[in-house]
């Protein structure tokens, strides 16, 4: 701050400074003022003089090798861009100016000499922790990748999660086992397919989704328990491999960190579409794109992108874009990051479209690049490592029985909530329902055991969104078919977005059933708040009539960003 734009004091709070003592000019005063500020406010009184002067030496004892200082108050047009950067001072004081470090997010340092009026030594505990964690991150690997054993764990973890999905799947996408699975590339399009659906169902019950599990545990606690199973294997060959200091001595945490991280992959993953535009020694730059009404931008999609934020992600086998030619950059391509540690890692799948940027669309992707690694805005890490939840040591690993028992508490848990929550029907859903069931009584309908049936022994009709955002499915449409003919699909349009009501889809089910002449065995929907209401009124009504038969109602869980991504581009290959 220049001399000009400080407004000097004149009288203190009983009207004089020179009445003021110096420990209460120090303590009142000018704790809340700069080198700078002071060498102006020390003209003012021979009182002041002596205070500042008393001050001034208190900051610059502060100024040591290794003290994390703010620069502020530099004047010139690259002195002002490191304003408000934190550093560390890494030697002596040499001709009244400190050497400091800048460690930038991008992998690189800049070394500056700066003059103790410009170092701002009091910095919060909140703004240190943040800056060494960035630092952390930086300065975890300086070639663009994960270290080789988290590279080979997160892999081993992902392949995992997709078997699972084949076997719910009952082993349809990939006939072989998982160590011939595991062979495969990753580019391979049957693992594309299997990856597009871990985070459809990543959390959701087996049984409750209409999918057969022998052990009904999800896609995560099936992952877990076998993590569980081989930790000591795990921890013996990859965490000794890592060497990271948060996985503990010899790697022995490394299968306790992977637990954690993978219970926050389905809310805290970034997924989409990105620009590809820079790699760096900490990793690769791109950035999110969007479209005009600031949602995520389809792979095909027509109309204007905007950018988005700018993320700082890490490859596993090798640097993300690292295949890409450089004179390509930078070029539109649609993949998943996920959070480990404190950084965000490729999850080793990416789909390359034709799209390049030219002209002025690349240098406006530079300049918001550049701008947001200038505001320190890129985003680097996951939501949990950012609020500190990671910098504890990890919780310890349920035994592997211990997770089915984890899984059907939280389920347990649910159901008794939900039986708090007595469901009451209106006279027309009632009505309606009747109609439902006196048509199955009168075609005869039979309780099908779902967990034995055959394919021709009962038909599943499924409710569905036609697209789940306003964007793709601008006239509210939701579509009801059963499995084994899902193209003869009866649309019809709900009034309310984002979904349908139970008042809404009742006729359209009545209307379904008089058409084709059967009744369910199972309904599956994909809104999840009418599945216990649907399921009470059916119940309730059922009663009321005689009726002893069951019709079950499940939840089927809308498509991932994943899944809609492989539909879209893959899916018809």
């Amino acid at each position: 701050m220049s001399s000009s734009a400080i407004k000097i004091p004149t009288t203190s709070p009983n009207g004089k400074f020179d009445d003021l003592g110096e420990d209460t000019l120090s303590a009142k005063v000018l704790c809340h003022y700069s080198l700078l500020e002071m060498d102006v406010f020390r003209q003012v009184s021979s009182t002041l003089h002596l205070a500042c002067d008393r001050r001034k030496a208190y900051i610059r004892s502060l100024l040591v090798k290794s003290k994390m200082v703010e620069i502020v108050g530099l004047a010139s047009v690259k002195g002002k861009a490191m304003n408000g950067r934190l550093g560390i001072i890494h030697g002596e004081v040499d001709a009244s100016r400190y050497p400091v470090t800048i460690h930038h997010l991008t992998g690189e340092t800049q070394r500056l000499s700066v003059k103790p009026q410009n170092l701002n030594p009091f910095i919060s505990n909140d703004q240190e922790s943040e800056e060494l964690k960035r630092v952390k991150s930086v300065q975890y690997t300086t070639d663009g990748k994960v270290r080789e054993g988290h590279g080979r764990f997160l892999d081993e973890v992902l392949m995992l999660n997709r078997f699972a999905v084949n076997e719910l799947c009952g082993g349809s996408l990939y006939q072989g086992d998982y160590q011939s699975f595991k062979s495969l590339s990753r580019s391979d399009r049957r693992v594309a397919q299997m990856n597009a659906q871990v985070y459809t169902l990543y959390k959701v019950n087996p049984i409750t989704a209409g999918y057969r599990s022998t052990n009904n545990l999800s896609i995560l606690d099936k992952t877990v328990a076998t993590l569980c199973e081989n930790q000591d294997m795990f921890n013996k060959h990859l965490g000794k491999m890592a060497k990271y200091e948060q996985d503990g001595p010899d790697g022995k945490l490394i299968v306790r960190n992977m637990v954690r991280f993978a219970r926050t992959w389905l809310e805290e993953r970034i997924s989409g579409n990105f620009w590809i535009y820079k790699i760096v020694p900490s990793g690769t730059l791109v950035v999110k794109i969007m479209d005009d009404l600031g949602h995520d931008y389809e792979m095909n999609q027509v109309g204007s992108k905007k950018l988005g934020k700018v993320y700082l992600v890490k490859g596993m086998g090798s640097k993300v874009g690292e295949n890409l030619p450089i004179q390509s950059k930078p070029v539109q391509v649609c993949t998943t990051f996920l959070p480990m540690y404190g950084f965000l890692v490729y999850d080793g799948i990416m789909t390359c479209s034709n799209t390049t940027a030219a002209g002025g669309e690349k240098e406006e992707i530079r300049l918001h690049v550049e701008k947001a690694v200038r505001d320190q805005t890129v985003v680097y890490c996951g939501e949990s490592a950012a609020q500190g939840l990671w910098d504890s040591e990890p919780p310890e690993l349920p035994n592997v029985a211990g997770v089915k028992d984890e899984i059907q508490e939280e389920l347990k848990g649910s159901e008794s909530t939900e039986e708090k929550i007595q469901y009451k029907p209106t006279s027309p859903q009632v009505k309606m329902m009747k109609k439902i069931i006196n048509f199955a009584k009168k075609i005869g309908f039979k309780t099908v055991d779902k967990t034995s049936f055959k394919p021709d022994e009962c038909r599943i009709m499924i409710v569905r969104h036609l697209a789940f955002t306003k964007r793709d499915n601008p006239n509210q449409l939701c579509g009801i078919s059963f499995t084994d003919n899902l193209t003869n699909m009866h649309m019809f349009r709900f009034e309310q977005w984002p979904t349908y009501t139970i008042d809404e889809l009742l006729p359209e089910i009545l209307k379904v059933v008089k058409e084709s002449k059967v009744v369910p065995c199972m309904i599956w929907m994909d809104e999840k708040s009418l599945v216990k209401p649907l399921s009470s009124l059916l119940q309730i009504v059922s009663e009321q009539v005689g009726f002893k038969e069951k019709i079950d109602v499940e939840w089927y869980p809308p498509p991932s960003q994943e899944e809609n991504h492989f539909h879209q581009t893959l899916g018809g290959m």
